[in-house]
């Protein structure tokens, strides 16, 4: 294992997902203190985009839904949700991911508990 560095004061959630082909692997990351969502290759460990999102975000929780190929950040700044999709990844490019916000009312929360529960 090699140490990957990024420049950060606070990490939030990261989550593990595979695209739909089962082929490429990656790590999403919160960077809870600079506004963004690290993206790594995980199995060379390298970093592969920086999606910047809007000031006051603060990116902390994160859920991988990987029947949809989708990675969902909370940002608790804002209230609200960036969906990203593994087919956005240009693989070993920094310029391919771009979040999706979706704003949803608290009831969301209670939905998102009971599947994962059910799932677990």
């Amino acid at each position: 294992m090699k140490a990957v560095s990024a420049p950060t004061s606070k990490w939030g959630d990261s989550a593990y997902i595979r695209d739909q082909a089962q082929i490429k692997h990656y790590v999403f990351a919160n960077d809870y203190a600079n506004n963004q969502v690290l993206v790594f290759d995980a199995p060379s460990q390298s970093l592969l985009t920086k999606v910047q999102l809007s000031p006051g975000a603060k990116p902390l929780h994160m859920y991988s839904v990987y029947y949809y190929d989708q990675v969902w950040v909370h940002e608790d700044g804002t209230g609200s949700f960036d969906v990203f999709r593994t087919a956005q990844v240009r693989y070993r490019e920094s310029a391919g991911v771009r979040a999706s916000t979706v704003q949803v009312s608290t009831s969301i929360y209670v939905i998102l508990l009971l599947i994962y529960f059910a799932l677990i």
